[in-house]
């Protein structure tokens, strides 16, 4: 993810007429309450000029009329609540505020924050949930048992996704086209940020900080947060193999989207155009 921060999906046009409430209590500690725009993980997906819908929102955001072969949209997975390949994944509220906050947002590439560098924008942000996500999807980086934990937890696998626009005839839509462009990630900004610790989260009821103390003034986690160096240094001896080692760590704060990159290879490695 670069604060940033990453199936197939059918008929995206189809994917949902009505907002769905849905507070689930669970026994993790970790509180859920999103609306999804389905519960349904099994959508096909498409790289095609826009539906009457899609351009529709195309020409309210430019503020022209324009003809559907003038542009191409793609499907895409943005993010979702998996384990990521530093060993952090996004809390629920951080997916819900994404999806508030990215309608319209640039498409750059390699997160290069420059207006020069945008090629698109984002529309119909979508959060949803996959209830039995596949197994290569939560198997992707080696991460599989955490992510089943979380699935159990959140009823599913939470998604976001969007569709990406460019114009037909940029350099963007042949890149989308012939697979050169293909990974995605997230990119935004984070303020009064929260680790929490899964392990103390699931044993307590509740969320439980990594640093987060008692009226002693005494740790409550005995957790250090996982990291590929942690485990590169319990593995070598550099540090006590026996540390007390978190599955991951849960990532919550206030969060405002910025952009949506084409990355070679993205934190979330399902966080890709959707074909």
């Amino acid at each position: 993810m670069t604060v940033e921060s990453v199936l197939p999906l059918s008929d995206f046009s189809s994917f949902c007429d009505q907002m769905k409430s849905v507070a689930q209590a669970n026994q993790s500690g970790v509180e859920v309450t999103l609306k999804f725009d389905n519960q349904k993980g099994d959508r096909s997906s498409k790289i095609a000029p826009p539906d009457a819908s899609q351009l529709k929102e195309i020409n309210r955001l430019t503020g022209q009329e324009w003809e559907a072969d003038d542009w191409l949209c793609a499907e895409c997975h943005m993010s979702d609540c998996l384990v990521d390949k530093t060993d952090q994944a996004w809390h629920p509220d951080v997916l819900r505020q994404m999806q508030a906050t990215c309608d319209g947002n640039p498409l750059v590439t390699d997160h290069r924050w420059s207006a020069d560098n945008s090629k698109g924008f984002l529309i119909h942000p979508k959060l949803y949930i996959d209830e039995k996500p596949r197994k290569q999807t939560l198997n992707l980086i080696g991460k599989g048992d955490y992510n089943k934990k979380i699935v159990k937890r959140d009823g599913g696998m939470i998604c976001l996704s969007a569709t990406i626009c460019v114009r037909s005839d940029s350099e963007a839509a042949q890149m989308i086209r012939d697979r050169n462009w293909q990974n995605l990630s997230t990119g935004g900004k984070i303020k009064s940020v929260q680790y929490i610790c899964p392990n103390c989260t699931e044993q307590k009821g509740r969320e439980v900080g990594f640093y987060e103390k008692d009226k002693n003034d005494d740790y409550v986690c005995p957790h250090v947060m996982r990291s590929p160096w942690i485990e590169y240094a319990m593995a070598n001896g550099y540090i006590d193999a026996d540390l007390p080692v978190a599955d991951y760590t849960l990532v919550n704060g206030e969060y405002y989207s910025v952009e949506l990159s084409f990355v070679l290879s993205g934190a979330l490695p399902a966080a890709s155009i959707q074909r």
